[in-house]
């Protein structure tokens, strides 16, 4: 087993919200890595994409999707924090939808991607495949 470590690189958030520049999916990913921490696993039989994502209910604000060979993985952080009329509130946390798209092996299928969340952690595993198609959304799991 092989531990990838891809670092966050340290941008302005204008930049990590500003337009995809001539469309270029590589430039687009450098851009919104602000969102997002990502650790590769290669395995044997498959690699295992694990993203950093605490604060976020799979069920409603989780996307992950199977674009030919592209895995692409959309979140939303609401902030759902209510004034107490107190003064001002300081907060660092990040809210807002977060995008991130990486490579999978040319022609992976959606029965070759599985996804799961557990404690802040969307775990995909993604398999080999065979032949590519249409974007399909991969169903998330809890636990």
């Amino acid at each position: 087993m092989t531990l990838t470590r891809t670092e966050r690189p340290r941008i302005r958030t204008w930049l990590a919200n500003g337009p995809r520049w001539f469309d270029v999916p590589e430039l687009g990913d450098w851009l919104e890595r602000d969102g997002m921490r990502l650790e590769v696993v290669h395995e044997p039989d498959a690699t295992i994409h694990r993203i950093e994502l605490p604060g976020i209910d799979p069920e409603r604000d989780l996307r992950v999707e199977l674009d030919r060979n592209w895995l692409t993985v959309t979140a939303e952080r609401r902030d759902e924090r209510q004034a107490n009329g107190d003064g001002p509130t300081r907060s660092e946390f990040h809210y807002g939808r977060f995008s991130r798209r990486v490579a999978v092996p040319s022609g992976t299928e959606p029965s070759d991607v599985s996804a799961s969340y557990r404690d802040g952690i969307l775990e995909v595993r993604v398999t080999a495949g065979e032949s590519g198609g249409a974007t399909q959304r991969i169903e998330v799991t809890r636990g």
